[in-house]
């Protein structure tokens, strides 16, 4: 079947012109295919009357709810429904635009009319008046999502007489005004920003064997981090930055580190600056960890050699601490490392072409250290490459007494910052023989050093004082601008309007060829009304051929004027005027030929009224 319809697209490629020049079908014949109604579940009318006593209830300044009319409340705004038992499942009552200006609301005791809700979002709504929330969202066993962020929530109860959202998985209470300490309840849990969760973590939290994410940045939480802790092996980020924690680090890593199978990609604890110990050996353990920021704490002692163990780790940062010791080779086998931060510590020892083996992605890298005690030294080849990409930083500016700068043979590549021209006491400088790119910097120090061999080694370098010229440049000091004569722009013009061409005929033709076949294809009523107006065309054709062959064997025949004239009489039908015409030339020129054609239309089946029309036209011609 798609192969016959396939051949009947192509043999009709012909008159596709036809059909673009004479119009498509008459329209009454295509008809638009109805939709099943059975696509938009209606929902249920006892969710329906629930949703409207929110709407009359809350206060909606920019409208949000205004698109809550009609029978279905399946489709309006915010609102999505099951196929199957038209339950409400989702609720997403955030604004596009958080501003000032929220939607208002008093009781949240209509949600109890939804047992199948899974999803609920009221992000940025006020609920400030709002004090049994907990009560209300408990009372919705599906629920598997929860985000109230910024919407104004002061009460933060600490118990629950029994928890009914089993179910639950993510919720996010950030940015809000709690000021209580953190219940255990809570699983899943993102309290970031709120600023006022205060007083210490709940041992209890660490029975919740399921907890996936602990986000508690940027509040007050203080005291040490429990033991129970080290029993969230399913913990996969564990976020308490910028608090007033204090204790050791060690015996959470020692404790999850022990765990089967860790899932812990996220540890942040940055901005804790009571928080010390030192990092454990068996940090090797925790093989899925991504990320570590332990920054601005008070970690002393050394990186442990397990740290290479880490294959997945991507960022490293332990910037501001009081380790001390030297840095470990193992570091070098993070082929994933894209920022290592380990600047501002008490680092010494030699640093070897082993420490960087294998740091193929870095991207970030900082070991500085203002501190008398960092004597970290670099020993490497002479001809040692780094393994990862090196540009000269755009802050290198700021070195202002800077007087000599030798970074040759380096394999640093990119382009070479403008700020550099802003080093006024600059006096010697080597870039050669590394991968730089792009133009040299101009300036009133750099215009000084105007030896070539500052740049030698780099070819994708331009500009002056080198000799190769940028492309982008019309002149450079020293270079006469080159003779344009046209040729060049007219030759990339021709190539740019032959490439238009090219591909604007292929994309006609394939607009053109699926637009109208792809069509036919999918589309039965559009083909039969297509293939049916070309066979009427097809009829009209053959008449206007015949017609056109009788008038010249007439005009052969001798005809008069008159009667040609009347053959495009409009009050003639053209079957009429072509049978008549057969019998007038039989009578006006005898020959076999016009004697067998009137023969063969007088054994024709004709209806009679039709024969008494051809006779009166046939005596009109006479």
């Amino acid at each position: 079947m798609a192969s016959t319809l396939n051949f009947m697209c192509v043999a009709y490629l012909f008159p596709i012109f036809l059909f673009f020049l004479l119009g498509p079908p008459h329209l009454e014949v295509i008809k638009q295919a109805s939709c099943t109604e059975t696509l938009n579940p209606r929902c249920l009318e006892m969710e329906r009357k629930a949703l409207l006593t929110f709407k009359e209830s809350a206060k909606d300044p920019r409208g949000q709810l205004s698109s809550w009319i009609g029978e279905d409340c399946c489709k309006w705004a915010g609102v999505e429904c099951d196929y199957h038992t038209r339950h409400v499942v989702k609720l997403d009552l955030s604004p596009s635009t958080w501003d000032s200006t929220r939607l208002q609301v008093e009781s949240l005791q209509w949600l109890t009319a939804f047992p199948s809700l899974e999803y609920l979002n009221m992000g940025n709504a006020d609920l400030d008046k709002v004090p049994d929330w907990l009560q209300a969202v408990n009372m919705l066993p599906s629920l598997m999502e929860l985000h109230l962020r910024e919407c104004g929530l002061v009460s933060l109860p600490q118990s629950i007489s029994f928890i009914n959202f089993t179910l639950l998985s993510v919720h996010d209470l950030s940015r809000n005004k709690f000021h209580s300490p953190i219940p255990y309840w809570l699983s899943n849990l993102d309290l970031s920003r709120n600023e006022f969760i205060e007083g210490p973590l709940p041992a209890g939290l660490g029975n919740l064997t399921n907890l996936h994410k602990l986000s508690l940045p940027r509040n007050n939480v203080t005291g040490v981090i429990p033991r129970s802790f080290a029993n969230l092996c399913n913990l996969r980020t564990f976020d308490l930055g910028f608090n007033d924690i204090g204790g050791e680090v060690t015996e959470l890593l020692h404790g999850l580190s022990q765990c089967s199978n860790s899932n812990l990609e996220s540890l942040y604890l940055s901005g804790n600056k009571l928080l010390g110990g030192n990092m454990p050996y068996t940090l090797g353990g925790l093989k899925n960890l991504k990320s570590i920021r332990l920054r601005h704490c008070s970690i002393w002692g050394l990186i442990p050699i397990s740290i290479g163990n880490l294959s997945s780790i991507r960022r490293l940062d332990l910037l501001n601490n009081q380790m001390n010791g030297s840095i470990p080779e193992s570091i070098g086998r993070l082929s994933q490392l894209l920022s290592l931060d380990l600047s501002q510590n008490f680092w010494y020892g030699i640093l070897k072409e082993a420490h960087f083996q294998n740091l193929s992605r870095l991207e970030w890298l900082d070991l500085s250290s203002d501190l008398p005690t960092n004597t970290l030294a670099l020993e490497v080849h002479q001809d040692w490459v780094p393994p990862f990409k090196i540009r000269i930083p755009e802050t290198i500016g700021n070195l202002n007494a800077l007087e000599s700068l030798d970074l040759s043979r380096n394999g640093i590549s990119g382009s070479i910052p403008d700020s550099l021209s802003s080093l006024h006491f600059l006096s010697y400088l080597n870039l050669s023989f590394n991968n730089l790119s792009g133009k040299i910097p101009r300036g009133s120090q750099l215009q000084t050093l105007n030896d070539p061999s500052i740049y030698q080694g780099n070819s994708l370098l331009c500009g002056h004082p080198l000799p190769t010229k940028c492309p982008w440049d019309e002149t450079e000091p020293g270079h006469a601008a080159p003779i344009d004569d046209g040729k060049v722009d007219e030759d990339n013009e021709d190539r740019i309007d032959s490439l238009l061409f090219y591909l604007i005929v292929a994309v006609g033709f394939v607009v053109g060829f699926w637009g109208v076949c792809g069509t036919l294809i999918v589309k039965t009523s559009w083909r039969l009304a297509y293939f049916r107006m070309f066979d009427n065309l097809k009829d009209k054709i053959a008449i206007f051929i015949m017609y056109f062959v009788l008038l010249t064997e007439e005009i052969r025949a001798g005809l008069t004027h008159d009667v040609l004239t009347s053959l495009h009489r409009p009050d003639i039908k053209l079957k009429h005027m072509i049978r008549a015409k057969l019998y007038a030339l039989n009578s006006l020129v005898d020959s076999d030929i016009h004697i067998q054609k009137l023969s063969k239309l007088q054994e024709m089946d004709i209806p009679k009224d039709e024969k008494d029309q051809d006779l009166v036209t046939y005596r009109r011609w006479l």
